[in-house]
């Protein structure tokens, strides 16, 4: 890391930030071509979450992370625990976000409730009975 990068802090605060940026931000498409990676610990059925992720032309999965990710997906199950900052998945997410060079730089972190927010936003914009289905299954 060099002297001028200061270290990311992957904490509840950091993570509520990487949300509202997300929801102030995000376009209609933001999903379209992009690799979407799903963390551990999601409330929701995966395979409606991932439906969901490919009706909006993005491509979801649990199994690979790596620095081409575009989007990760934080479980509601470890934003909620009382021990976040130790769990696992947060410790990894924050090294990688420190690696030299900053590979994961443009890494967009977001929970599950943020994704379901911004998918209900999307659709009352669009009105696509497909995701709305989807949608409805999750709530």
């Amino acid at each position: 890391m060099a002297a001028n990068e200061e270290r990311i802090r992957v904490n509840k605060t950091f993570i509520d930030s990487e949300n509202n940026t997300f929801l102030s931000n995000a376009p209609i498409n933001t999903f379209a071509g992009k690799e979407v990676y799903f963390s551990p610990g999601q409330l929701n059925n995966r395979y409606v979450v991932f439906q969901l992720i490919g009706n909006l032309g993005g491509h979801p999965n649990d199994y690979e992370f790596n620095s081409t990710t575009d989007y990760f997906i934080l479980g509601d199950t470890i934003y909620k625990e009382s021990d976040f900052d130790y769990h696992e998945v947060i410790k990894d997410l924050e090294r990688r976000l420190n690696q030299k060079g900053r590979p994961y730089k443009g890494l967009k972190i977001i929970t599950e409730s943020t994704l379901l927010e911004y998918c209900i936003i999307r659709n009352e914009a669009i009105k696509d009975s497909a995701t709305s289905k989807l949608i409805k299954a999750l709530k």
